[in-house]
C-alpha cells in the first residue's frame, strides 16, 4: 500500500458513484496512480471490487478502521517538521479543535504557503493533500482525524477514534 490510497479510499467512500477521472481530479492525483491505488486497495481488502449486485466500488469500512486505529502510526509514521506556515491537521483542526484546548505554542499544520495557520510542520499523508482539500471539508477532517492518531497523545487518539468510528459507520 501506499499513502495516497488512503486519499484515494476516502474519496471512494464520500463519493462512491465517481469515476476515476473525477477522484483523481478533486484528489489531486494522477488517474493512473488512482486506478493503480484502487487495484492495491481491493487486493488487500479494504475495497470490495464491483460486483453484478453492486456496480460502484464498496469501501469496506470495518477493515479500514481495524487498519486506521492499529496499523497507519506504523506503515505511515509522521514525519515532524520545524514551525511553519501551512494548514491544521490533527488536533489543531476541526473536529477535534472544538473540543480539546491546545496551547498556541502546540499547533500542527500540513505546510502550505498559502495556509493561514503557523504550526510544527505535519508530513501530510500524502503531498497533494493540502491542495485536495480545498473545498471539501468531509475530506479536511478526515484526513485531519487520522493525523491525530498518527500524532496524538492517548485522549487525542480516543476522541479521534470514536469520530472515525461513527462517520464511517453511517
Amino acid at each position: 500500500m501506499k499513502s495516497q490510497d488512503i486519499v484515494i479510499w476516502l474519496k471512494i467512500f464520500l463519493h462512491r458513484d465517481w469515476p476515476i477521472p473525477k477522484i483523481a481530479h478533486f484528489a489531486k492525483i494522477s488517474v493512473t496512480e488512482v486506478y493503480v491505488g484502487i487495484k492495491r486497495l481491493e487486493q488487500v481488502g479494504l475495497l470490495l471490487p464491483p460486483t453484478s449486485d453492486t456496480p460502484e466500488r464498496n469501501p469496506n469500512c470495518s477493515a479500514m478502521l481495524e487498519f486506521l486505529f492499529y496499523g497507519m502510526k506504523y506503515v505511515f509514521p509522521v514525519e515532524m517538521g520545524t514551525e511553519t506556515r501551512g494548514i491544521p491537521t490533527a488536533h489543531s483542526a476541526p473536529p477535534l479543535s472544538k473540543v480539546i484546548v491546545a496551547d498556541k505554542h502546540d499547533v500542527y499544520v500540513w505546510p502550505f504557503e498559502f495556509g493561514e495557520a503557523r504550526g510544527l510542520a505535519v508530513e501530510p499523508l500524502y503531498r497533494t493533500v493540502p491542495e485536495a482539500v480545498a473545498g471539501d471539508n468531509e475530506l479536511y477532517e478526515m484526513l485531519a482525524l487520522i493525523d491525530a492518531i498518527r500524532v496524538g497523545r492517548a485522549r487525542e487518539i480516543k476522541i479521534a477514534q470514536d469520530e472515525l468510528s461513527g462517520r464511517l459507520r453511517k
